[in-house]
């Protein structure tokens, strides 16, 4: 979206610098002492403790971070009116209560036996054919499948909404510095980030390849692998690296020939963090199922602030009072994931009835699936208000 020069923001909080550590310059810092350390835990105590510690700092970061940013989205989308609602009934509307069902389906037939149901042994026929291992009604009941299948869902539209949140990240800074790109060239863009956030889907059914029996879990809901062939993985991986190398060509150098000026720190930084953090072969394993989360929230949040400082009525206690909400989606995002879920569990008594945290579970993908949604319409830039509150 290009508006005039004059009226460029130059940042979306006080300053670029500010910015550049949101966009994802802390995550690629801290994906660098990652590096550099990892190998030494094993002969340093103090390293070892330090790496310990990593993954009860980035639980705790969540409450202040992670949970806030899925609950805001749900501000932003809610409080737009009921033309706004009705006219995104698909995600506003359909697909909460889509999973809803799925839920209710799961909790009240939790312990139902589809292993042996004729329509289930036909479509496992299909998945035979297709060279893949996985199969629906592998799990002990209709109330675990439903669940795994719902945690995929979540998997693969995660992996999706990442890669668009870091495309809007690099427009919206290409616009603000007067970076522009082509059509052909934001295709390319996305092609690159997406089969990235593909082939990390993919890459967990490696094991599979070898051994059928291979199984991940969530909680403790397992997750056989699907058994993709290690060609198709290796088809992904490759892809990962050509279209990468196509952007930095026909992306930033055709650019870099056409206006000999360098593409900005804040256009790049999002890109590349994607890249270190989403590539197996260069993430840190140990902890990114902790980090990435918190470092797409942490990028979230500069956006949501222009937005909320956008709505506000420039007095001098705005601040105070964007504090005050704040600390409000803190406590709702706890409430939401943690404290209203396990009171369900304990009342409900769902370990004993389903051997599983039923609630904790189905809150959390939930929300994570729904967020994609979401996402996907409160960000349109051929949306007025919010071209104008975040483009000027």
């Amino acid at each position: 979206m290009e508006i005039a020069s004059t009226n460029r923001p130059h940042s979306l909080t006080s300053n670029q610098v500010k910015d550049f550590w949101f966009l994802g310059g802390l995550s690629i810092l801290i994906w660098f002492l990652f590096i550099i350390f990892d190998p030494m835990k094993a002969n340093s105590e103090l390293i070892s403790t330090r790496f310990v510690q990593v993954g009860t700092l980035f639980s705790w970061l969540s409450f202040i971070c992670n949970y806030p940013h899925f609950l805001i989205s749900y501000r932003f989308a809610y409080t737009r009116g009921a033309k706004f609602i009705l006219q995104s009934w698909l995600p506003l509307i359909a697909v909460p209560l889509a999973l809803l069902f799925l839920y209710m389906m799961s909790y009240f037939y939790f312990n139902e036996i589809i292993s042996n149901n004729s329509a289930i042994i036909y479509l496992n026929s299909l998945l035979l054919k297709t060279g893949l291992a996985f199969q629906i009604g592998e799990q002990a009941n209709l109330g675990t499948e439903l669940l795994a299948f719902s945690v995929r869902i979540m998997y693969i539209t995660v992996g999706w909404h990442y890669a668009k949140q870091i495309f809007g990240c690099m427009m919206v800074y290409g616009n603000y510095s007067a970076y522009n790109f082509s059509l052909r060239q934001k295709q390319l863009i996305k092609i690159s980030l997406f089969s990235i956030a593909f082939f990390n889907f993919f890459f967990v059914s490696i094991p599979a390849a070898d051994a059928t029996t291979s199984t991940g879990y969530f909680f403790n809901i397992p997750l056989n692998a699907i058994g993709f062939s290690v060609l198709f993985i290796a088809f992904f991986k490759y892809t990962v690296l050509i279209t990468s190398a196509l952007v930095l060509y026909f992306v930033f150098y055709k650019n870099y020939q056409k206006t000999k000026k360098l593409p900005p720190l804040n256009v790049l930084v999002g890109y590349v963090a994607f890249h270190i953090w989403w590539f197996p072969p260069i993430r840190q394993n140990e902890f990114y199922f902790l980090t990435i989360p918190f470092f797409h929230s942490l990028q979230y949040l500069p956006f949501a602030y222009r937005l909320e400082v956008a709505r506000g009525e420039k007095s001098n206690k705005e601040n105070f009072f964007i504090s005050l909400k704040m600390i409000a989606l803190v406590v709702a995002g706890i409430l939401a994931f943690e404290t209203i879920p396990h009171f369900l569990d304990t009342e409900l008594n769902s370990i004993s009835h389903f051997n599983t945290w039923f609630f904790m579970i189905s809150f959390a993908v939930f929300i994570n699936i729904h967020h994609f949604f979401i996402d996907s319409v409160i960000w349109k830039f051929n949306h007025k208000d919010i071209r104008d509150k975040i483009l000027s």
